[in-house]
């Protein structure tokens, strides 16, 4: 893999876990009920969920290119559809999004690692998201390390990202934290949208 494919994923990771969702509700509970500690452990369970997403992802995309190498483009065409519209969807964010949405399971009933662990498990825009990005850089000679190396570097940038927003929703910036929410969520959403713009370029051009 070229170092662009190495920056283009790990700059696609943050921006899809840096997309508002459950996973940012729970974090900002946790860290605003329990404290930063317990969100951070929350943070690196929410890691490890993504790690097992992304290493299914990573080595199904593998077999299922060797197996139907004629649908590359078609699954390479869906993902950047799919990024683009999550691109659109933080364009369109409003303040009100992140507390409006309403978690299915009781958050007292699990540890703090295990709950991190559940609530990224649980979401199945994870497997789109991943396989919109894999599937615009994986290739069947990769060999095992590189798949690894892919997955733990989705995880690691997922449960930093976590961490950092458990630290600025709890010490004495959390009020621009806040206030800027919007502006930084729109700002990755743009960035998105290029991202899938040279995707574009460099898959099909």
């Amino acid at each position: 893999m070229s170092f662009y494919d190495w920056i283009s994923i790990a700059i696609t990771c943050f921006i899809g876990a840096a997309f508002p969702g459950p996973s940012l509700l729970v974090i900002l509970f946790i860290a605003n009920s329990r404290g930063f500690l317990s969100a951070t452990v929350t943070s690196i369970g929410h890691g490890v969920g993504i790690f097992i997403y992304a290493i299914l992802c990573t080595l199904g995309l593998v077999y299922f290119f060797k197996s139907f190498p004629e649908l590359l483009y078609i699954i390479k065409i869906f993902g950047i559809l799919f990024l683009s519209y999550l691109g659109i969807k933080m364009l369109q964010y409003k303040d009100k999004d992140v507390i409006d949405k309403k978690l299915n399971f009781k958050i007292n009933k699990y540890n703090d690692f295990t709950l991190g662990l559940v609530i990224a498990l649980i979401n199945p825009k994870v497997i789109f998201f991943f396989a919109s990005i894999f599937s615009q850089f994986i290739k069947t000679e990769l060999i095992i390390i590189e798949k690894l190396s892919i997955s733990l570097l989705a995880s690691l940038i997922d449960a930093l990202w976590y961490i950092i927003v458990a630290y600025l929703s709890t010490f004495a910036i959390s009020n621009f934290f806040t206030k800027q929410t919007k502006i930084f969520v729109k700002t990755l959403g743009l960035s998105l949208i290029v991202l899938a713009i040279l995707m574009i370029q460099n898959s099909f051009f």
